[in-house]
């Protein structure tokens, strides 16, 4: 049979089971994303720092300390992510978070696994960071506990729901980084995590400062080690 016709009988049988690709929509035999997605948001796996994340511009490189990190190291260990905050994966992210397509958390989800996996990364609890009641009302849904619920399937890990958020805190896109830092100070408190390895998962990471705060009280409830898992590093 000629290859043409090969994919059509593909595509048609794609389309009869309702296996489509989650970044484009194009019909798929088997996989989350087409080849053309994958290409299109490549994983990172060189050139950024394995402590904070910070992807480096230029040449490719293996991971290295930034100098930020060389002096002041964040509280947690290090930080597994697909890739960087910028194109599709960018729009998968903001479609997932602010239109509510809550079925990307899978393929988002499978992404944050993986790049979990290539860091070789290892964890006794997957501990989601928590929404204020008023963001959570507002949204329907806490993007990072349904981020986690699927990287602990992964993993085959127990989801802990160990942060609970201490009050309401402005939104973080809003603010500065200096903003963002006093923003959530002791905005977060944890328990149930004594000598555990805590991987905290969230969607995003831009400055650290929900994942600083968040870390110092898991760290304060006697974690081990936290370290972050996060889809993207803006």
């Amino acid at each position: 049979m000629p290859s043409g016709w090969l994919r059509l009988v593909g595509d048609w049988v794609s389309q009869i089971a309702g296996r489509r690709c989650q970044g484009c929509g194009m019909p798929l035999s088997r996989g989350l994303l087409c080849n053309a997605c994958l290409v299109r948001m490549p994983q990172q796996t060189q050139s950024y720092c394995p402590r904070c994340g910070e992807i480096r511009s230029g040449a490719p490189g293996p991971p290295l300390l930034c100098g930020v990190c060389g002096s002041t190291p964040p509280p947690w260990t290090t930080v597994a992510f697909w890739g960087g905050y910028r194109g599709q994966l960018r729009q998968l992210l903001r479609r997932f978070k602010f239109a509510g397509e809550l079925g990307l958390a899978g393929v988002l989800g499978w992404m944050l696994a993986e790049a979990v996996a290539e860091r070789r990364l290892v964890a006794d609890v997957v501990v989601p960071v928590p929404m204020g009641k008023a963001a959570l009302a507002a949204r329907g849904f806490n993007q990072s506990m349904e981020l986690a619920r699927i990287v602990a399937r992964h993993l085959r890990l127990p989801v802990q729901a160990a942060l609970v958020k201490t009050r309401e805190t402005a939104q973080q896109a809003r603010l500065s980084r200096q903003e963002r830092l006093v923003n959530v100070v002791g905005a977060f408190a944890a328990a149930g995590v004594a000598d555990l390895r805590v991987a905290l998962v969230d969607d995003i990471l831009t400055t650290g400062a929900t994942a600083r705060a968040c870390t110092e009280a898991l760290l304060a409830a006697g974690a081990k080690e936290v370290w972050c898992a996060v889809v993207a590093r803006a």
